[in-house]
């Protein structure tokens, strides 16, 4: 019985982790349009942007889960 409910613990950590991270990269979209374009922060936005938003893009949680999986190296051109 205590096994299911760690499960169903486990399980809506997992959730409340997805759903931050898909927060996260709207907050970070969000502030990266009110930054100021100039000749500096012009390629600095698009990197923060990616960085910011690849986790939500790949469908993984943390940075720590790429760390053995070379699939995030992999790129759809």
């Amino acid at each position: 019985m205590e096994g299911d409910s760690n499960r169903r613990g486990e399980e809506q950590k997992r959730f409340d982790l997805e759903d931050r991270t898909a927060k996260f990269g709207e907050t970070v979209v969000s502030f990266a349009k009110k930054i100021p374009v100039s000749l500096v922060t012009q390629p600095m936005i698009p990197q923060l942007v990616r960085t910011a938003t690849i986790a939500m893009a790949r469908g993984k949680g943390t940075a720590s889960d790429l760390r053995g999986d070379p699939s995030w190296k992999e790129t759809d051109r």
